[in-house]
């Protein structure tokens, strides 16, 4: 990191004359010689721009020792902004995490967070407005590729890549990078994701347990966005900071923010992300799996995609298994959100919650799980709580499903179906 701060600063120095530094000069000092430099050479106010501010600290997430050691050299750098206060017009920080707590910019007290301003809501994305103005010559051409109307293919981006949302009550931002790379490819593809998959965001949400099935729906108290995560703390702020989370509603009485994914292309690319460290050393076809599962669900055959499932989780490694009930729930409901099912877990009855409920055009399946028991014993339990009520009137055929999970070998050893 230090060296590569160096080759900006020696950049700039050799821009403004500046003498070659001694091996005692610290960043901090050379970096305060180059913008009383810029001003006595241009006889203007300097403004100085940092992108990214927090990416060395994010690339070292999990290592406390070397996050210190990073914030160490990184507070140097930016407490010269403050310092060089009479030579600086305008500033401009950018980042997706607020590490203002560790220290990195303390003293700075002219700087001001418009993270959650109105004002600046939509600064950081397209508006849909500015999505018709300036890409309709290309949203026309998508349409073509694809043989769709100009208004599907308006509605296959905004499912896509709009929602981001900064401010309550606020038109969704639509995500530029994907946008541009959408259009340019002329190709509904998952750009965020293949620019950089966040290997160590998602190590910090399995070493912390995030409860993946509760980041549709994330109710947070408005001050926790701003919070750091840090020492154990909750990674949820960290989520919302760094896009993967948006503001979807505010609480009526409480106030507080409901979160949850932008848009499908985050979601799946979480999903996709999450897979394989549930699956680890998963040996069968991960392509040829999905393809058969989904046709199985879109088909009405809950019996062979639960013998695909059981064919699959018999598979993935005992060493990732801990909570068994609450590892089968997580599988599915990734491997469902990632085929763009209608999934919902522990989903809430008059009389209980619904293990895992699957809504599909045509069915609907209701899957009770047991550990150690019987696939008798989960049908019991469906039908004495009365999960199939609800869609008793439902024009779609309702499958009850019972498995049961065994402790001793981590698998599905057996299930029942019935349907009405």
């Amino acid at each position: 990191m230090e060296r590569r701060l160096e080759t900006h600063l020696e950049v700039w120095e050799k821009e403004y004359g500046l003498p070659k530094p001694n091996d005692n000069d610290t960043l901090s000092w050379r970096f305060e010689k180059i913008i009383r430099a810029a001003h006595e050479q241009t006889g203007q106010g300097v403004v100085v721009l940092i992108d990214e501010y927090d990416n060395p600290l994010l690339s070292v997430l999990t290592d406390e020792k070397l996050r210190e050691e990073y914030r160490r050299v990184l507070h140097g750098v930016y407490s010269v902004i403050k310092s060089m206060d009479e030579y600086v017009h305008f500033a401009l920080i950018t980042g997706v995490t607020r590490f203002e707590q560790l220290g990195i910019f303390s003293g700075l007290n002219n700087l001001k967070d418009i993270s959650l301003h109105r004002r600046y809501y939509n600064i950081c994305g397209f508006t849909e407005q500015e999505l018709r103005s300036n890409f309709d010559d290309e949203i026309h051409e998508l349409a073509e590729e694809y043989s769709i109307s100009y208004d599907e293919a308006l509605a296959e981006l905004k499912r896509m890549y709009d929602g981001y949302t900064f401010v309550p009550n606020t038109s969704g931002i639509y995500n530029p990078f994907s946008i541009l790379n959408c259009l340019e490819g002329l190709q509904f593809g998952y750009y965020w994701f293949a620019s950089g998959t966040p290997t160590s965001l998602i190590k910090a949400m399995l070493r912390y347990e995030v409860d993946i099935k509760e980041l549709h729906s994330k109710s947070v108290e408005v001050d926790t966005l701003s919070q750091l995560f840090a020492n154990g703390g909750s990674i949820v702020p960290l989520l919302y900071q760094s896009g993967y989370l948006t503001i979807k509603g505010v609480g009526r009485r409480s106030g507080d923010f409901v979160l949850g994914y932008p848009n499908m292309e985050v979601e799946k690319g979480m999903m996709k992300s999450l897979l394989p460290y549930y699956i680890a050393n998963n040996r069968v076809s991960l392509d040829s799996f999905v393809r058969r599962f989904y046709d199985a669900v879109l088909d009405g055959c809950p019996d062979d995609f639960v013998s695909l499932l059981q064919s699959f989780m018999a598979s993935i490694s005992y060493e990732v298994v801990s909570d068994k009930e609450q590892h089968y729930q997580n599988v599915m409901f990734i491997l469902f959100r990632l085929l763009s099912f209608d999934v919902e877990v522990e989903y809430r009855t008059s009389q209980g919650r619904i293990d895992i409920l699957i809504k599909t055009d045509d069915y609907v399946y209701i899957i009770e799980l047991k550990v150690d028991s019987t696939p008798e014993e989960a049908l019991q339990q469906i039908e004495e709580r009365g999960y199939a009520l609800p869609f008793e009137h439902d024009s779609r055929k309702v499958y009850k499903i019972g498995i049961n999970l065994n402790n001793a070998t981590r698998a599905i050893d057996a299930w029942k179906i019935e349907d009405n």
